[in-house]
This record gives structure tokens, C-alpha cells and sequence, in this order.
């Protein structure tokens, strides 16, 4: 295990601060787990600026707080009676964002040396806590650690008090308490907090997550040396994105719905952060925009008061993952100044993500590290059939012709639609299709009349869109001519 009494540092304010790699939610090998490993062996503390630098600093950290947050070494000025105190100052106190004063304090921190009692910083502690009205306060000496939350009537309550060897014990109580995101969650419900409207993307976040309400199973990719990757761990495992290859009906559309899901879950309670935005390939092309004004119009279309300001902000803090489907609809004389625009996109804001789908006639010119989205196994069948239908086909019963078709997800899903609703299954490829097509038509039409026009006009259009994705000028116009 990695030393970390003597970890890198920077100056920050008038204190030290460690210097940490700031942790994703799911990285599972970091220096913040390696933090909460070593809790047992960190001490003794020589003093209170050895408190603040081993153990308070890496745990804000891990609590996910960036330094931009902490301002250490705050005058706070005390009141007594109708005069004016002398100013103090608090350890450290931290905020929600910009600006930092007493709209978005979150917490106050005071680090004492262990050769002093948490009993006497906690009036201290409090004082600050109130006058910067914050909603909690912690304390720690680096043998204890205790956390106070601040009533209304100005007398705290203790409501978490740990050995600093034994903290690891506690850790899901303890993000559950202090991380960002939590303590973020308590001040939106008090009256005398303002944290800005526009800073807060949950809306979208809302709209997106209904909008992708489709359950999805894991999918197997391979990479270019032949190991094999499962789609719920993409985001984990490339950090900076991929290209995903596979042909039509592969499941590129249901696994970027995946993707995106995954991506604003797991920072949906940071409100400050945009997580991820589907960004289709083919209308950014035809929009002339760069990328940053095409994400605001995506926040917008969702959460109108977002401004592009907002949104930069947020990218240039924690990154965003863009999910771009449909790169081999790009018109060819695009590509180069859709290609250009990307990578300086990720030049420009390096903790983003971007997850490119393709068909495998379509390479893109962009270093990402590439990965070839599978054809289903017999398992991924299996649970693709259960997700749908709660239960598994009557195998024995499947034609060998259906068998082949299962391997791709999208024929697979015709499959299953048609057996839950005639309870058996499509003895001819013909029947497979032509259900399928009465199934599209019966939402458009009701007489026949109008279904004979409208399978010629799907005829011509297929025909039509066989080498290159029709606009919707262009299949209006082919409608009418036919």
C-alpha cells in the first residue's frame, strides 16, 4: 500500500492542502479507497496543521469536494451583545460554489491538535458554524472525529462521533452525512440557502432519465487485442471514451440509451453537473455549431433558464460524456469539420468523455481506442427474452431459421413481440416481417386504403435509404413525387 503520510502538495490560501486525484463515484482503485484503507495507520497526528494535512484535506477529497470548494483560514467576525467582536477565523469552511459567502456555506471545519479535547472546539466551532450559517460542523483532533449538525435554536446536535483509526468502519454513514452531494440535498430545503437556480441541471437530468426509460441488458464488445468488455463498465474502463462498431440492428441505439442512463445516474445527485448529453451526429453536423453551443441547445431544449455560461462551467469542472450516435449518417463532406470540432472539444475540456457508434464501414478519425460491439450469445438471448417477457421462450418449440436471427438484438426483439402476441412463433421469415410492418402501420392508419399507401411509401423510402439517411425534406418530397 502507498504511503500517504507524506503525500504531494500545493499551496492553498495559507495552508497546506494535500494534493489528490479527485475520484469519479465508481472508481474502485484510487487514492481516495487507498485513503480510506490506510485510516487505520495514519496516525499519531504531531499537531493541528498535521490534522488538516493527513487526514482532513484527503477526506474532503474522498467526500467529493474539489479544492475550489475549500476555503481555508475564513475571518469570521462575532457578535456580543449589540457590539461587534473581534474577528476569528474558521480552519476551514466549505462551499457549494461561487460565490463563496453565506448563501452557500456547507460546512465548517475545525482541526485541533490531538493533545487538546474535541469538548473544547465545539463552542468555537459553533460560533463560526452560526455566523457563517452553515449547516454543519465537524471537528476532529485526529483521534476522534465528530459531526454536529446546527438547529434552529443555535444549539447543535451530535450526530456522528467515530475513533479516526476505526472511520473506515463508517464510511457510507459518513458520505451519507458530509459528501457534496448530500450536504448540497439538506441546504436546498432551508429558506435561508440560495444556491442558483441556473447551476442546477436537474431538470434535464429528470427529462433525460423518463426519456430513457428502457431497460436494457449487459452487451458483450470486444477490443482491437480481443478481450472482452461488458457495456456496464464502458464508462469506468475508458475514461476518455471509444468508437463502438457494429452493423445495423446491433443494438448501437438501445446501448447509447444504456450509456446515457448510466451517465446521469451516477452523478445525478450533483446537481452542478450536466453527466451526459445524446448528441446525434447528423443533426450537430447540419447545425454549424461547435460542440459546446450544440450541448447548451440540447440542456435547453429540456431546461429553458440554463445559460451557455452555466453549462461551460460545468463541463470545464467535471467533465461530460457526449453520446453520439450515428456517425456513418454524417454527409462525407462534414466528416473532416465534425472530426476537427471534437477533438478540440476534448482539448478543451479533458475530463470529458465521448463515445462515438458507428457501423464498421465507417471509421472515425478520432484517437479513441475502438471496440467491436458483439452478436448476442445464447446467455445474452436468454436475458434479453426474460427482460421483456419475464420468462423464457419455449425453446423446443423456436424454428432453426429464428435460431441464426436471434443473434441480432433487433431481429431478436421482432421475435419476442411476435410471440406475446400470437404465442407462437412466426413459422416463415415473411411472417415475422409482415407483422412487424402492420404492427408500424396500425398507429398511422384505419382504412385500407390508407395502409396500401403507406407500405408503398415505406417501400420507396428503404429504397431510397439504402446508401445514406434521408432528411425529412428529402422523404417528404420522395412521398409526394413517389
Amino acid at each position: 500500500m502507498k504511503n500517504l503520510r507524506n503525500p504531494p502538495c500545493i499551496s492553498f490560501g495559507s495552508i497546506t492542502i494535500c494534493k489528490v486525484f479527485f475520484m469519479r463515484a465508481d472508481f474502485t482503485v484510487s487514492g481516495y479507497e487507498r485513503f480510506w484503507e490506510s485510516l487505520s495507520s495514519l496516525g499519531p497526528f504531531a499537531n493541528e496543521a498535521d490534522v488538516e494535512h493527513r487526514l482532513v484535506a484527503p477526506l474532503l477529497a474522498a467526500l467529493g469536494y474539489k479544492t475550489d470548494d475549500i476555503q481555508p483560514k475564513v475571518p469570521v467576525s462575532l457578535i456580543k451583545g449589540t457590539k461587534k467582536g473581534r474577528s476569528f477565523e474558521a480552519d476551514m469552511v466549505v462551499y457549494a460554489g461561487l460565490p463563496k459567502n453565506r448563501d452557500t456555506s456547507l460546512l465548517v471545519i475545525e482541526a485541533k491538535s490531538p493533545k487538546k479535547t474535541l469538548e473544547d472546539a465545539k463552542d468555537q466551532a459553533e460560533s463560526y458554524a452560526v455566523a457563517l450559517r452553515t449547516p454543519v460542523l465537524l471537528l476532529t483532533n485526529g483521534v476522534d472525529l465528530q459531526v454536529w449538525q446546527l438547529q434552529r435554536t443555535h444549539e447543535s446536535a451530535l450526530i456522528f462521533e467515530y475513533n479516526v483509526m476505526r472511520l473506515a468502519e463508517q464510511r457510507p454513514r459518513l458520505e451519507l452525512l458530509l459528501s457534496r452531494q448530500s450536504l448540497i440535498r439538506q441546504i436546498e430545503v432551508l429558506e435561508i440557502k440560495k444556491v442558483s437556480a441556473e447551476l442546477s441541471f436537474k431538470d434535464y437530468k429528470l427529462a433525460e432519465l423518463s426519456r430513457n426509460e428502457q431497460r436494457a441488458i449487459a452487451r458483450r464488445l470486444v477490443t482491437e487485442l480481443g478481450d472482452v468488455v461488458l457495456s456496464t463498465s464502458m464508462m469506468e474502463s475508458y475514461s476518455t471514451g471509444a468508437l463502438i462498431i457494429a452493423p445495423s440492428g446491433y443494438g448501437k441505439t438501445v446501448l447509447c440509451k444504456q450509456l446515457m442512463e448510466q451517465a446521469i445516474e451516477k452523478s445525478f445527485y450533483n446537481f452542478e453537473h450536466v453527466g451526459a448529453i445524446d448528441f446525434p451526429l447528423f443533426e450537430f453536423a447540419q447545425s454549424n455549431c461547435d460542440v459546446m453551443d450544440f450541448i447548451c441547445q440540447r440542456i435547453k431544449a429540456k431546461q429553458a433558464q440554463i445559460s451557455l455560461a452555466s453549462v461551460r462551467s460545468s463541463v470545464l469542472r467535471f467533465g461530460v460524456t457526449l453520446v453520439c450516435d450515428g456517425y456513418e449518417y454524417v454527409p462525407y463532406s462534414l466528416r473532416s469539420s465534425v472530426d476537427s470540432k471534437l477533438r478540440l472539444f476534448k482539448r478543451d475540456y479533458p475530463d470529458s468523455q465521448i463515445f462515438i457508434f458507428s457501423r464498421s464501414s465507417m471509421p472515425v478519425r478520432l484517437e479513441l481506442p475502438c471496440l467491436l460491439l458483439e452478436k448476442l450469445d445464447s446467455q445474452e438471448q436468454k436475458n434479453m427474452v426474460v427482460e421483456a417477457m419475464g420468462k423464457e421462450f419455449p425453446v423446443f418449440g423456436m424454428p432453426k431459421f429464428l435460431t441464426v436471427l436471434s443473434e441480432v438484438p433487433l431481429l431478436l426483439s421482432r421475435i419476442i413481440n411476435f410471440f406475446m402476441v400470437n404465442s407462437a412463433f412466426p413459422s416463415r421469415l415473411e411472417e415475422l416481417f409482415e407483422h412487424w410492418l402492420t404492427q408500424l402501420s396500425e398507429g398511422f392508419t384505419s382504412t385500407p386504403t390508407t395502409k396500401i399507401y403507406l407500405n408503398e411509401a415505406m417501400l420507396l423510402i428503404a429504397d431510397s435509404s439504402v446508401k445514406r439517411r434521408l432528411t425529412a425534406i428529402e422523404t417528404y418530397h420522395r412521398c409526394r413525387t413517389g
